[in-house]
């Protein structure tokens, strides 16, 4: 097969122009355009260089195709530092995930968090793992956390280091 070159302010501009009736549906369908947000949290070098090149090749060409099209966009950059609990943990479940592995342990993954992001967070815990195909351990102590998530609950017996099922009234009422 012979080389082709391709025309990258052609393919740009092909690409807006199949984008903006989308877009102009989901403007009308929500009374709002899609928004495109970008959330750097911490210092990872990795991440910098890579949202800066986007950046950058964004102002060489003048024009961001998101804006091309009528899709809001926004960078937030968030010190490690001052993230809270909640982005920091599903900062770490994309870098779990990103690593495509074939089963999820999450080891008290809601120590951390509000009480009310609790359940929020379980549900989407289990949705990531379904929607990949993986097995998901969650080792937790939490009930909010471990009714989120739903499946099969096992306790440990700390004397025996025995694994079982609840029992009826912690299945019942839990």
């Amino acid at each position: 097969m012979a080389a082709r070159r391709l025309d990258g302010t052609a393919v740009a501009a092909q690409i807006r122009a199949e984008l903006k009736p989308e877009v102009d549906a989901f403007k009308s369908m929500f009374g709002r355009p899609p928004g495109l947000g970008i959330v750097l949290v911490g210092n990872d070098p990795a991440s910098d260089i890579y949202v800066n090149s986007k950046a950058r090749s964004a102002g060489e060409t003048g024009l961001l195709i998101t804006e091309g099209v009528g899709i809001d966009q926004a960078l937030f950059d968030v010190p490690a530092g001052k993230a809270g609990p909640e982005i920091q943990m599903r900062v770490h479940l994309a870098k779990a995930l990103a690593l495509e592995p074939k089963l999820l342990i999450a080891e008290h993954p809601s120590a951390a968090l509000p009480r009310p992001a609790v359940a929020a967070f379980g549900a989407d815990l289990t949705k990531a793992a379904q929607a990949r195909g993986l097995a998901l351990v969650a080792v937790t102590a939490d009930d909010a956390l471990a009714k989120a998530i739903g499946g099969q609950r096992l306790e440990l017996v700390p004397a025996t280091g025995e694994l079982r099922s609840p029992g009826l009234l912690k299945r019942l009422f839990s």
